[in-house]
């Protein structure tokens, strides 16, 4: 009996041991419910719930929780901004936006094609064709120099640079025909643009002083630098010997001859001097005059019936005893300037209106100044001229008012000019 007791106990213990161990590694768990040898034991298998971990789920959330963290700063920024600083633009990107399409606009009105501009393009585009062609003869001359034993004969080197020297004179034949068709279209345009300020190239400054003191054309007569000039007692006659293009500038050079009253005393003769050597000042300089000249603007109408010129100007004078003036020492000086000429005419160009109006900082020797009756040797002189152009061909003008540094030099006598032009 009591072995047998034993033997039941140890066999409970020994299934509970087993029921333990099983319950630790699949989940089983013991119940009162099913008897096991005369006692109420059961095993019954639990379902173990394994954690799990959603990567997917995470992210989302992550860049949820940035997003709103981020929209956040934003707004915090925005509430600092000042209410007007939200409704106007950046001061810099207005300004951009602006000069675009003010070049926009002015590329499209600038738009101009004449008859010499399409052939000036074709003419570039053939003197292109031929200088790729001297290109390759030259590199073909000069690989073959550079052989140990070159290929090409006597007769074949002597070809070559034959076509070399022909092809050189095509290509500045076409050059000089290119650069005169952009010379006309230049004309042609200064014609149909209604305003320049400040974009004179070379090629343009040429054109305009062409369209200015050419022969062609009639409107800018009154510009003209060949005249009588008549003062209370002195005269005096200007003319251009020579002129050019140099680079930017129109360089040229005239002589004055100008003379004055016998005066019957010496006191006389003084004054007269000074009067010579303003007369000289007022329409040249001197009676040797280098002239420099640059345009800053141009103003017309489309008929160019009104016109307006600014002009940057430089100059240097002598004024040699042998050339008429009545001093027995030389003298000389220097300026630099502004001039500005307008002008305006009837439909029929009959009868033309101008305006000329400049002034200069003069620096001069002391035999200069000596002549004027001035003390400084710099001073600043400016004038103020009216007139007319009749028939084309005749000019009359008027020096009305002159400014200076100088009290001396200050509204003097009126002086007055005539030209038959031609």
């Amino acid at each position: 009996m009591i072995q047998r007791l034993l033997h039941t106990l140890l066999s409970s213990f020994f299934l509970l041991t087993l029921g333990i161990c099983a319950h630790a590694q699949s989940g089983i768990r013991l119940t009162n419910q099913t008897p096991i040898n005369g006692m109420n034991i059961k095993f019954e298998r639990e379902k173990v719930i394994e954690p799990t971990f959603n990567y997917d789920e995470v992210s989302k959330h992550e860049e949820k929780t940035a997003e709103k963290s981020e929209k956040k700063e934003l707004d915090d920024d925005e509430k600092k901004v000042p209410a007007k600083d939200k409704q106007k633009p950046s001061k810099i990107t207005a300004k951009a936006e602006k000069a675009a399409q003010k070049g926009k606009k002015q590329a499209q009105k600038e738009e101009f094609t004449t008859l010499e501009s399409i052939e000036a393009d074709y003419v570039k585009v053939k003197r292109e064709s031929k200088t790729e062609a001297l290109q390759r003869c030259i590199v073909g001359l000069a690989t073959d120099s550079r052989k140990q034993k070159p290929i090409f004969t006597p007769e074949k080197i002597r070809k070559q640079r034959d076509t070399i020297r022909l092809i050189n004179r095509e290509i500045s034949e076409l050059q000089n025909t290119e650069d005169s068709l952009s010379f006309l279209y230049e004309k042609d345009y200064l014609s149909f643009r209604p305003a320049f300020v400040f974009n004179f190239d070379g090629l343009r400054s040429r054109a305009f002083f062409d369209l200015i003191y050419g022969n062609n054309g009639s409107r800018f007569k009154a510009l003209s630098n060949t005249g009588i000039s008549l003062g209370t007692n002195t005269a005096s006659l200007y003319s251009e010997i020579l002129s050019g293009n140099l680079g930017l500038f129109r360089v040229s050079m005239g002589t004055m001859i100008s003379n004055s009253r016998r005066a019957d005393s010496t006191q006389k003769q003084q004054v007269q001097y000074q009067e010579e050597a303003y007369q000289r000042l007022v329409s040249f300089g001197g009676n040797t005059v280098l002239n420099l000249e640059y345009p800053i603007l141009y103003l017309h109408s489309r008929n160019s019936q009104y016109n307006f010129i600014g002009r940057l100007t430089a100059k240097g004078t002598a004024d040699f005893p042998a050339l008429g003036t009545n001093t027995t020492k030389w003298a000389g000086s220097g300026a630099a300037g502004i001039d500005f000429y307008g002008d305006a005419a009837l439909n029929n160009d009959k009868l033309r209106f101008f305006f000329n109006l400049n002034a200069n900082g003069i620096i001069g020797t002391e035999q200069f100044t000596k002549n004027l009756g001035i003390p400084n040797e710099k001073f600043i002189f400016g004038q103020l001229s009216v007139g007319l152009v009749f028939l084309q061909n005749y000019k009359l003008s008027f020096i009305i008012h002159t400014l200076s540094t100088e009290p001396l030099l200050q509204n003097r006598s009126v002086i007055a000019g005539g030209q038959v032009l031609r």
